[in-house]
């Protein structure tokens, strides 16, 4: 990730935030706090694409006004207000604008004192190419891209751990969720992410690409889910046994791209079984319908109950079609989160 800059935007100056997507393939919920307080956390996961462009965009610039408010406007959501700096605490995430409240709070005494020194309010718009509820991790790298937006309108240099640091603390606020999707686009391509106890999580190792590409495929089951309804069940009665056996299929998933060998499936199989033990009903009967419309296994992205599915198809062949759901586009992110500052 390219550190932000150290001079505030001038008036006329707008920064644009773009960012993928993630998939995960094994370890999701070990770096779930709680959980990730105690072991850390490890994780394999990848940047993506859908139909060939990075979903998450924002945009913000000082707007010339002098009320020295963040007046944002969500285009997919189709909703606009504004907020000011310090609401502070914990929010509903199904409020409509609570991600942007929470952001804005998360960026903090910084962010106030690049308002009062630009001597204006900042606009800020979003816009989401995946639908909430997606288990693609867009409402964190969403925030993720809020806060490295805002540190670039206000001039404050942080690098990609503080970023991290800043999403961490957001997800607590929002969603009690973990580290793995702000860091799964973040840092591009495939990889393993691990983290100390409470830490911030660290690329281990990465590839550029998944093995047996055209075998991969990625469906919209056409159903939503919020992903703190699942992980509060999970967090409230997680086994140890279960977490060591999520950490050891992150583990084996690496070996297995290093080999390049065509055994991606039955070791995603043993990710969702996993996640399956820890919570019951998140691998839907739509998404079973989905697995066995392939040759192949498949895993819910994020907490399941809802939302994409990945799946390993070892025949490349034609597959099922399963009403209600669709096929997605994707490929691998080679860039990541990125900014650019533009005139105008």
């Amino acid at each position: 990730m390219q550190t932000t800059p150290n001079t505030p935007l001038e008036r006329g100056q707008t920064v644009h935030v773009t960012a993928p997507v993630r998939i995960d393939l094994a370890g999701g919920w070990s770096d779930t706090p709680p959980i990730s307080d105690k072991y850390g956390g490890r994780v394999v996961n990848a940047a993506i694409t859908i139909e060939g462009r990075q979903p998450i965009q924002v945009w913000a610039r000082p707007n010339g006004l002098d009320n020295k408010m963040v007046r944002w406007h969500s285009i997919d959501q189709g909703i606009m207000s504004t907020v000011n700096v310090g609401t502070g605490g914990q929010v509903n995430p199904t409020t409509p604008g609570a991600l942007h409240a929470a952001s804005v709070d998360v960026a903090g005494q910084p962010l106030f004192d690049a308002i009062w020194y630009l001597g204006t309010g900042i606009d800020l718009t979003t816009y989401s190419g995946v639908p909430t509820g997606s288990g693609l991790g867009a409402s964190s790298i969403l925030g993720g891209a809020i806060l490295t937006a805002l540190a670039c309108v206000g001039g404050e240099s942080i690098d990609r751990d503080e970023l991290m640091r800043r999403g961490m603390e957001l997800e607590r606020r929002f969603t009690g969720g973990g580290w793995q999707d702000l860091a799964g686009a973040i840092d591009p391509g495939v990889k393993l992410l691990e983290a100390e106890p409470g830490g911030v999580p660290d690329v281990v190792e990465s590839w550029r690409e998944l093995p047996y590409q055209d075998r991969w495929l990625l469906f919209d089951t056409g159903q939503r889910r919020l992903a703190k309804n699942i992980l509060e069940d999970v967090i409230e009665d997680y086994e140890p046994a279960n977490v060591e056996g999520l950490m050891n299929a992150a583990t084996a998933t690496a070996k297995m791209l290093d080999m390049g060998i065509d055994e991606m499936g039955s070791q995603i199989g043993v990710y969702s079984h996993w996640k399956s033990k820890m919570a019951p009903g998140s691998f839907t009967d739509t998404m079973a319908d989905i697995e066995a419309s392939i040759d192949g296994r498949a895993v819910c992205c994020g907490a399941g109950g809802g939302g994409f599915l990945l799946a390993y198809h070892r025949s490349q062949g034609p597959f099922g079609r399963v009403p209600g759901t669709r096929a997605v586009d994707f490929a691998i992110d080679q860039a990541g989160l990125r900014w650019q500052i533009n005139r105008g």
